[in-house]
């Protein structure tokens, strides 16, 4: 079940909160091989878990140095000393279950159990703030949306979209990330993530099977424009733009709006392109039929 949920990081003590400090932590917490019931005491209050009590769930996270791990950053702000991070996140089953979700509910939570445990990232020090759920309680994460995988393969079919680009966003190619826009470049990152996250029984899916080279696209409107320099770090583009898909000939127009329709409303659980994990290709998505 892709889903997204926000970690809120303050710094303790001296110095300033950082997101690359921030984006450290939170990869500690989903890459480490260190399994999530040790993020809990034995005997602590029942409230202090959102998603239910701590278990032990097998780690069906990725190592640090996956090249495809089963996370991204979709959102993040910086203000005011915290760092709040929205995480995408590639589970296959629901929020009550998820593997992820669940590990990084009970590492984020460890500092509301025992206050002592301050996570740490170079010289500095970050605690969680804590979010209210619903019924009251303290939590360490807040889900923000969440989607069936099934759900996605039967959503309304789309013809018309418009997707904005908030951070720099490359599209991986055989010969590195690829700063300059191409909205099928971008629609293959899309399909790529599907395949590599999505149920077994939904590889056969219109999303999973659709040529994206059989469509037609045009452009009505777009404001795109390359930021970064790739000297410092990775160049990308950022804006917007609307476009339109048709079917050539030959092609199945069903099909294609089908698989455009999943796609899109997929999109802004995952990221698109390269170094998601660092906050790259953050995606938003209007669909317009």
């Amino acid at each position: 079940m892709p889903m997204v949920v926000r970690v809120r990081l303050a710094l303790t003590g001296e110095g300033r909160a950082t997101p690359a400090g921030a984006r450290a932590v939170l990869a500690r917490w989903l890459d480490s091989p260190e399994p999530a019931h040790r993020a809990a005491m034995v005997g602590e209050p029942d409230e202090w878990w959102p998603l239910g009590r701590p278990g032990e769930p097998e780690h069906e996270g990725s190592s640090h140095r996956a090249s495809t791990k089963p996370w991204s950053i979709v959102g993040l702000d910086n203000d005011s000393g915290v760092v709040s991070l929205d995480v995408g996140l590639m589970d296959a089953s629901s929020v009550e279950q998820g593997t992820l979700a669940l590990r990084l509910a009970q590492f984020a939570s460890r500092h509301l159990v025992r206050p002592s445990n301050l996570e740490r990232f170079g010289s500095t020090r970050f605690t969680t703030i804590p979010t209210v759920t619903p019924d009251g309680r303290a939590a360490g994460i807040e889900v923000l949306g969440a989607v069936d995988w099934h759900d996605l393969t039967t959503a309304p079919p789309v013809a018309q979209w418009r997707w904005e680009f908030s951070s720099r966003t490359a599209s991986e190619t055989d010969r590195g990330p690829n700063p300059l826009y191409d909205p099928r470049a971008v629609l293959r990152d899309l399909q790529r993530s599907w395949l590599a996250f999505c149920p077994e029984d939904l590889r056969g899916a219109a999303a999973a099977v659709w040529d994206v080279d059989g469509a037609s696209l045009s452009t009505p409107e777009a404001d795109i424009r390359i930021a970064g320099s790739a000297r410092i770090e990775q160049a990308g583009f950022v804006g917007w733009a609307r476009h339109g898909a048709s079917a050539r000939d030959g092609h199945d127009p069903a099909l294609m709006k089908q698989a455009l329709g999943t796609l899109l409303r997929f999109g802004p659980y995952r990221g698109v392109g390269a170094r998601t994990t660092l906050g790259k290709g953050q995606l938003a998505v209007m669909l317009e039929d």
